[in-house]
């Protein structure tokens, strides 16, 4: 038996996964959407309506069918990285244009010609859809609140939630979010700084993450490659009966695998993360950490080494508490939003003479500008935890999905501005492109919009009155802008360029190779 498909029967066979992922997701969006249960085994089923978790749940027997599955997925997981939302719109959109080109290249369209067709119209949508954008600030509570509520399926508690947390404090506030220990959803802000750069080994971590409480923290440029260069300040941690942070440049070899030991066996409660960065920008995330930890950070260059770092010689740094990852590390405790409460140290490099608010007054071009905004808000940022609670470990589970929505959604509002919302924005563009291919595409999340809401797409739409759709939620016809029914123009932009990318492998596709262990 072959491992070969090729033609007609292997782009059915892709269209056919690429449906049953779009079929299994479509019920999941807008206000009137149902749950989905997924069963995971001797484990209990999980019910939500997350999008990403839907079509990652998807599965076929049959190989050739799961090949389509698992490039719709990827539609999906592309979506989640770029925005953290707009899954369930892109997985729609991109079904849509693999169902319609599809139906052009049995009537004898070249592929070629129907991608590049789908390709130039994207373009189009994409540069309307960034310059009809509408922006909205953090000080405008109301609009944050609408686009936050529907990010988070409706759910007007958890879009008040988010929306109060931007407006406290601002865009650049990290948000984690925790399990509820009383089965209460609520959020409290303490004072931080994050850093975009973990945990050097994955070693370090307990499911996915390491914690530090009152850590001592040794900064170095150096990369460490000899366990008896971090002796020293491993006796220290000791002495002090505390855990220890190490912020390198790199560290491997026999200190890395060493360190690991002693970590694993109790011996010291230790984790090493890399500094962020390159170049200009990395010498300047050791002078932030430096600051935020009040250490010296060693050049590595002669007797200025982290082998010869003292107790009483203020080598070494201390905060409230340190969490890291693979991706990132969060200090927590010695940084404030507000002037008055930050440490001394951080007030004049932030606000004092030639500081980085004044580097900032006086940059001449846009990029000096925000790289030094960046800057300001590592110290002034501040980080946010939600508790996250439920009934059950289920509902707690599919409310954490809908929170991490709601977030991405309102920092990506702020970000890049908003369009109107109930699948009005692409509805519109849809009705004016030049492709009939893109044209169903964009139709395609309003149309479900409509499915599952049971009303007729024809008793909405208007293509004169471009703002005035439905409200799904209460089933009245209205000026969706302002009803505040909105979505971030970043994530529909981001929806509609995943689905392309993806349409586009699959357009083009006129063979599936299939694993041997398939047959």
């Amino acid at each position: 038996m072959t491992n070969v498909i090729t033609g007609l029967r292997a782009r059915k066979a892709l269209l056919k996964g690429i449906n049953l992922v779009g079929d299994a997701v479509k019920g999941t969006l807008g206000p009137q959407a149902r749950t989905a249960v997924i069963g995971r085994g001797n484990l209990p089923p999980m019910i939500l309506n997350d999008g990403v978790s839907i079509v990652e749940a998807v599965h076929s027997d049959m190989p050739e069918v799961q090949v389509g599955i698992q490039l719709i997925q990827q539609v999906a997981k592309q979506a989640q990285k770029a925005s953290g939302d707009g899954t369930t719109t892109a997985t729609l959109i991109a079904q849509a244009l693999c169902n319609s080109a599809f139906e052009w290249i049995e009537r004898g369209m070249s592929p070629v010609e129907v991608f590049n067709q789908i390709d130039k119209a994207s373009r189009v949508a994409i540069s309307f859809l960034k310059e009809d954008s509408m922006p909205i600030s953090t000080k405008d509570l109301e609009s944050l609140k609408y686009v936050a509520t529907i990010a988070a399926n409706n759910d007007s508690e958890l879009g008040d939630m988010i929306a109060e947390i931007f407006y406290k404090k601002g865009v650049e506030c990290s948000i984690t979010l925790e399990p509820s220990f009383d089965g209460k959803t609520g959020y409290k802000i303490v004072d931080g700084f994050e850093m975009p750069s973990g945990l050097v080994s994955p070693m370090f971590a307990t499911n996915g993450e390491c914690v530090l409480e009152n850590p001592v923290i040794v900064i170095t440029k150096e990369t460490i490659t000899e366990f008896e260069d971090i002796t020293p300040a491993l006796q220290i941690a000791v002495e002090e009966s505390r855990p220890i942070l190490f912020v390198v440049d790199n560290m491997k070899g026999v200190a890395l695998s060493n360190l690991l030991v002693n970590s694993i066996k109790g011996i010291v409660n230790a984790a090493v993360v890399r500094i962020a960065g390159y170049g200009d920008g990395k010498e300047e995330w050791y002078e932030d950490v430096g600051l935020i930890a009040n250490a010296h950070v060693f050049s590595g260059i002669g007797a200025d080494s982290i082998s010869h770092i003292q107790k009483d010689a203020g080598h070494f740094g201390s905060v409230r508490r340190v969490t890291c990852n693979s991706e990132s590390t969060t200090i927590v405790g010695s940084s404030a939003a507000e002037h008055e409460s930050m440490p001394e140290r951080i007030a004049a490099k932030v606000y004092g003479h030639n500081g980085l608010v004044h580097q900032r007054d006086e940059a001449e071009h846009t990029f000096d500008k925000e790289k030094l905004s960046q800057r300001i808000a590592r110290f002034d940022g501040g980080i946010c935890s939600i508790q996250v609670g439920g009934m059950t470990d289920l509902e707690a589970t599919e409310r954490r999905e809908r929170i991490d929505d709601a977030i991405n959604a309102t920092k990506l509002a702020i970000q890049g501005g908003v369009s109107v919302g109930g699948g009005l924005a692409l509805k519109h563009l849809g009705s004016a492109s030049e492709s009939s291919v893109m044209a169903v595409a964009l139709d395609a999340p309003f149309n479900t919009l409509c499915e599952n809401a049971n009303i007729s797409p024809e008793a909405i739409w208007n293509v004169s009155k471009p703002n005035i759709g439905m409200d799904f939620k209460t089933m009245l016809k209205t000026d969706l802008i302002e009803a505040g029914i909105l979505d971030p123009t970043q994530v529909v932009v981001n929806s509609l360029t995943v689905a392309v990318s993806i349409a586009k492998l699959v357009l083009l596709t006129d063979t599936v190779i299939l694993p041997r262990e398939d047959l």
